[in-house]
C-alpha cells in the first residue's frame, strides 16, 4: 500500500487515519488548565507525570497533591505534536 505525501512534509507532523486510510497533518493540543484539572484532551491522550501515566479518556485529567505546587505534565497523543503543560495543583479548598 502506498500513500502520497506532499514534498518537503517532515514525517514527524503527519499520521495515518487508519478509518479513512490517509495521511493527515498533526494537530497542536487545545487544552486548558486549572487548578488540579486538565480539560480538552483528546480521547487516547496519554498523560505522563512523575506519578506515573495514564490514558485518558473522558477529556479530563484530574490530579491531587497535599500541598501547592506546580506540576509538567507530558501529553502525547498519535494525532497531536507531543507536548507539556504545567499544572497548578493542591489540595481542595472547603
Amino acid at each position: 500500500m502506498m500513500f502520497e505525501v506532499p514534498d518537503l512534509t517532515n514525517g514527524n507532523s503527519i499520521y495515518l487515519d487508519t478509518e479513512t486510510m490517509t495521511v493527515m497533518e498533526k494537530m497542536h493540543f487545545a487544552v486548558t488548565s486549572t487548578y488540579n484539572t486538565i480539560v480538552g484532551l483528546p480521547s487516547g491522550t496519554m498523560v505522563t507525570v512523575d506519578e506515573g501515566e495514564f490514558i485518558v479518556t473522558d477529556g479530563t485529567a484530574e490530579f491531587e497533591a497535599d500541598v501547592p505546587q506546580s506540576k509538567i505534565a507530558w501529553l502525547d497523543h498519535p494525532h497531536y505534536f507531543a507536548t507539556h503543560i504545567e499544572i497548578e495543583t493542591g489540595p481542595e479548598t472547603a
